[in-house]
């Protein structure tokens, strides 16, 4: 399978650009896999981490660090225009638009963090932290959306609860350093 929409850009650091406009990067002692997203409302890449010495043949990877470019979904929040005031009706329409997503897979929200809006000089994200209660584990999620030059951007980073020690760092760390580039 060939990877369209992201490329490697530094193997040593394992620095990635996702549609030739963001930048982040994945670091170990996972091995990453990358997967386009390709979809009517969505375009980007999905990165896996998997255990370098997971022995099992069926190997589940432990977190996920997702890039998509969601302009053309009318149901993405345009972030640049949000308040504090709007953060509560935005976090109530998340939650049950997720809670639908997963309720078809089986799976339900185990603990809703909450949304916060998050600004600096230069741009807003709306952050979104919860739990999901899967068949056999928990995994923690962190969505960030941004809206930039008219793009609006869903960024994911997700990893099994009973190896947070190991991982949210790392999770946090690729979520926090992305560099948007829309030149």
């Amino acid at each position: 399978m060939v990877i369209r929409n992201s490329k490697q850009v530094d193997a040593e650091n394992g620095r990635f650009t996702v549609l030739d406009m963001v930048t982040l990067q994945l670091s170990g002692p996972f091995v990453w896999q990358g997967k386009d997203i390709n979809e009517d409302k969505a375009r980007g890449s999905a990165f896996f981490a998997f255990e370098p010495d997971d022995p099992n043949e069926t190997k589940v990877s432990v977190a996920t660090i997702t890039v998509a470019d969601v302009t053309l979904d009318p149901s993405e929040p345009d972030v640049s225009t949000l308040n504090q005031t709007d953060v509560s009706t935005i976090d109530t329409y998340l939650r049950s638009e997720i809670q639908k997503q997963v309720s078809l897979a089986g799976d339900e929200i185990g603990h809703w963090m909450g949304s916060h809006l998050n600004q600096s000089e230069q741009i807003k994200g709306l952050v979104t932290a919860y739990t999901l209660q899967e068949f056999e584990k928990v995994t923690q999620y962190i969505d960030l959306r941004i809206t930039i030059g008219g793009r609006k951007l869903f960024l994911n980073g997700n990893f099994d609860i009973s190896k947070k020690d190991q991982l949210a760092g790392l999770v946090y760390g690729v979520l926090r350093n992305v560099v948007v580039d829309l030149r």
